[in-house]
Order: C-alpha cells, then sequence, then structure tokens
C-alpha cells in the first residue's frame, strides 16, 4: 500500500515483463481490499508452450562486436538459451559489445527461461502485497 505514484508505475511495468507474478499497489485506505486479495487462491498459470515458435530472432550484422536481435513475443526457455550463447560466443571474441534490439512485441519472460539462466529461484512468489509507507 502506498501513495507513490512512481511505486504503482514500477508495479505496473513489472507486470509487463514477468506476467506471472502478480503485483498490485493498494493506497492506504484500501488496506481491507489489499489482505482480501492477497488471501485469495491463486489461479494457475499457463505452462510454457512447448511448440511455442521462437519469440526471439539473432539479426546478422557486419561487425563482430555487435549483437543484434529481434524481439516478437514472450521470451522462453529457449529463446533466452539462444541470446545467453550469442553473449558468451561474443564476449568470448570481444571485451566490449555493443547491442541492437529490434522490439515487435515484447510480452514479458518467462519464470522457466529466467531459471534455466539462474535468474530466478525454483520457487518465487506468486502474489505480493506492498503494505508500509515508502519513502520518496
Amino acid at each position: 500500500m502506498t501513495e507513490q505514484e512512481w511505486v504503482r508505475r514500477i508495479v505496473q511495468m513489472q507486470g509487463r515483463i514477468l506476467p506471472q507474478i502478480e503485483i498490485r499497489t493498494f493506497a492506504p485506505e484500501d488496506r481491507d481490499e489489499a489482505l482480501t486479495w492477497v488471501a485469495r487462491p491463486i489461479t494457475t498459470g499457463e505452462p510454457e508452450a512447448a511448440l511455442a515458435p521462437p519469440s526471439v530472432r539473432l539479426i546478422e550484422t557486419t561487425r563482430p562486436d555487435v549483437i543484434a536481435f529481434e524481439v516478437n513475443g514472450r521470451i522462453r526457455r529457449d529463446d533466452m538459451h539462444l541470446l545467453v550463447s550469442a553473449f558468451e560466443q561474443a564476449l568470448g571474441a570481444h571485451e566490449r559489445l555493443r547491442v541492437l534490439v529490434r522490439i515487435v512485441a515484447f510480452d514479458g519472460v518467462t519464470l522457466e527461461a529466467l531459471r534455466e539462466q539462474g535468474l530466478a529461484s525454483e520457487d518465487p512468489p506468486e502474489q505480493v502485497t506492498l503494505l508500509g509507507r515508502l519513502c520518496g
């Protein structure tokens, strides 16, 4: 619960990046609504689609120290593997890189993709409620 608009905006952005984790903000006067929301049963999400088309496509460049790729959809495990492999290969040959990203559509990153790279725990929270006053 917060009166800070910047916190609400960050929460909205997070929802686009990690759609499997539900975070909501509530005004201080909506404390009862917040507690009701957090006590509600969580609906199960969809498992990562095994046959979904790739959401990341590497774009060929004329410079070996440039990585370019296009994002079109939700980044899944295979997409993350492709990106990490491309970065590891380029960083093995070059101390510094430039990155160009073309975003057609971005629908977040699956938790499975983050777990694959050690960027998410096995049991992340599915709901978060912020209570208290944040300074800002």
